[in-house]
């Protein structure tokens, strides 16, 4: 059975968020030359709203291009 993760007020998760606001960071005041890419990987930062809040949200993802087409 797979272990479940860290509750949100770990020291992981709190490391993991800073990271991904840094890398935000990093690529909008360098125009995407910066953080673009994690080892080859290409960045996307993904714009969308909390349903309950309201509150604008920036969120790095990862993703792979799924073959020629």
């Amino acid at each position: 059975m797979a272990k479940p993760p860290p509750p949100a007020s770990s020291p992981f998760w709190k490391l993991f968020n800073a990271f991904g606001r840094l890398q935000v960071r990093l690529m909008r005041m360098t125009r995407g030359r910066v953080g673009g890419k994690l080892m080859g990987v290409p960045v996307l930062v993904l714009h969308h709203r909390g349903r309950r809040s309201g509150h604008g949200r920036e969120t790095p993802l990862y993703y792979l291009d799924d073959g020629a087409d």
